[in-house]
C-alpha cells in the first residue's frame, strides 16, 4: 500500500454554487469535520506497533470539528495518506 500510485480528488464548494451548477440535492455530500497528523512512515519507530497515534489524533480533531463523538457516527470515510516528510 505504501508504494502504490493512487489518486483521488474532491471539489469543495458551497451548496448554493453546487445547485447553480445543476447538482441535485440528493447528490450533495457535506464535509462535517477533518483532521491531519504526522507519524513516522516506519511502524518500528512508533511508540506502539498495533495502533497509529496520528490516526487517533486526526480522528479526534475531525470529530471535535464536526461536534460529534464516535458513538454518534454510523458511517465513516477514512482516508490515510503516508508522507515521508511532515507537511509544513
Amino acid at each position: 500500500m505504501l508504494f502504490v500510485d493512487q489518486s483521488a480528488s474532491c471539489i469543495l464548494m458551497s451548496a448554493g454554487k453546487a445547485r447553480s451548477l445543476g447538482i441535485p440535492d440528493e447528490q450533495l455530500v457535506y464535509l462535517h469535520g477533518c483532521g491531519d497528523a504526522y507519524e513516522s512512515q516506519t511502524p518500528l519507530y512508533r511508540e506502539s506497533l498495533h495502533r497509529s497515534e496520528a490516526t487517533r489524533l486526526a480522528g479526534d480533531r475531525a470529530m471535535k470539528q464536526a461536534g460529534v463523538t464516535a458513538d454518534e457516527i454510523d458511517l465513516v470515510d477514512l482516508y490515510t495518506c503516508t508522507q515521508t516528510q511532515p507537511i509544513n
